[in-house]
């Protein structure tokens, strides 16, 4: 769960940046299509899923080029939950702080709870009584928080993050794939022993060998090397995560896309984790067993033009769609994008707070 605070000033301050380099006339470079796919079939809007990274470093703080004009395409802005929803707040006190005897104090064993407290005394960005008292599912969060911020890695330039913010200041309609409560359920269901591990595992790591794991994994997802990323990432999870965390959700996600995006017919971009995109029972899968032709996109020269509609395929053809293929072909100048023009709203707003 992500945190608030000065999420949008920080925001601000990101996209502040992105729209300087367009007007130094450093162009973003279509070299980093990020993991992002269209997906198109008769009866629906295109929908596009980009990968997003919940937690990034602040040189990675420039989303991928792709997702930036995919943005600037669609007027619907979908993603995982609503963390600003109302009613959840209960949800989340009983979950992260429970009664005493479902606490980390009372479920954890004393060498995790010695390995946590040498952990948390490092510096105070999680304090050990706070730990005691917390539920082992908030201890993993916030040990994973923690470890993060020690390495330079912060929600507030997460792709989702950042993507709602802009939404928001540009009163794009947001949609939602699930409640905080759900979130919540999901992660409940892998139980103690799998937070433990996952604290005990995460408390013994180095600030820079998680750092240089991660920027292993960003690299790979920038590059839209699905199938690194899906060795880097998924592979390495349990088989109860993945049934738990991704394969569930991604089939409860299902027909809400496929309600929600036609409810119009403009497109739609949906901003989820990148690791519900790849590997057995993805997104990706299950929208082609609906039917959909789902294509990765690798360049923006195959998107239509900002100023343009996205393309409706006609009623009379036959066929599933299809996009041009397009990796091996060289964007033009007007195809690369202008970051200040994708998020005009959130530049005019928080430049003059930096």
């Amino acid at each position: 769960m992500k945190q608030k605070g000065t999420k949008a000033i920080a925001l601000g301050a990101f996209l502040f940046l992105a729209a300087e380099a367009s007007l130094i006339s450093i162009e973003l470079e279509p070299s980093d299509p990020g993991i992002a796919f269209s997906a198109k079939r008769d009866g629906y809007p295109t929908i596009f899923l980009a990968g997003a990274i919940h937690a990034l470093p602040e040189d990675h703080q420039i989303p991928p080029s792709i997702y930036i004009t995919i943005y600037h395409l669609v007027n619907r802005i979908g993603f995982e939950y609503d963390e600003n929803e109302g009613g959840s707040s209960d949800r989340v006190q009983k979950s992260f702080f429970p009664a005493q005897e479902k606490s980390a104090s009372a479920l954890l064993a004393p060498i995790s709870l010695t390995q946590l407290r040498t952990f948390c005394d490092q510096d105070d960005l999680f304090p050990f009584n706070q730990a005691l008292f917390a539920s082992p599912l908030y201890v993993h969060f916030q040990v994973l928080q923690t470890l993060n911020s020690r390495s330079g890695i912060s929600p507030k330039f997460g792709t989702d993050t950042v993507f709602r913010a802009a939404a928001e200041s540009d009163s794009k309609p947001l949609l939602f794939l699930e409640t905080a409560s759900d979130q919540i359920s999901a992660f409940e269901k892998l139980g103690v022993p799998y937070f433990e591990s996952r604290i005990v595992d995460r408390v013994s790591k180095n600030p820079d060998s998680h750092r240089a794991q991660a920027d292993h994994l960003y690299s790979l997802w920038r590059d839209g090397d699905t199938s690194g990323f899906e060795s880097a990432s998924v592979a390495e999870m349990s088989d109860e995560f993945s049934s738990h965390i991704l394969e569930d959700r991604n089939r409860a996600w299902l027909p809400k896309i496929l309600s929600q995006a036609k409810a119009d017919d403009s497109p739609i971009v949906y901003f989820v984790g990148s690791a519900h995109l790849v590997g057995k029972q993805s997104l990706i899968e299950l929208l082609e067993r609906e039917g959909f032709a789902v294509t990765q996109i690798r360049s923006s020269a195959s998107l239509p033009s900002p100023e343009a509609p996205a393309p409706r395929r006609p009623a009379s053809s036959t066929g599933p769609p299809q996009e041009t293929p397009t990796s091996k072909a060289k964007p033009t100048r007007s195809s690369q994008h202008d970051t200040k023009k994708s998020f005009p709203n959130l530049f005019r707003k928080f430049r003059s707070k930096l």
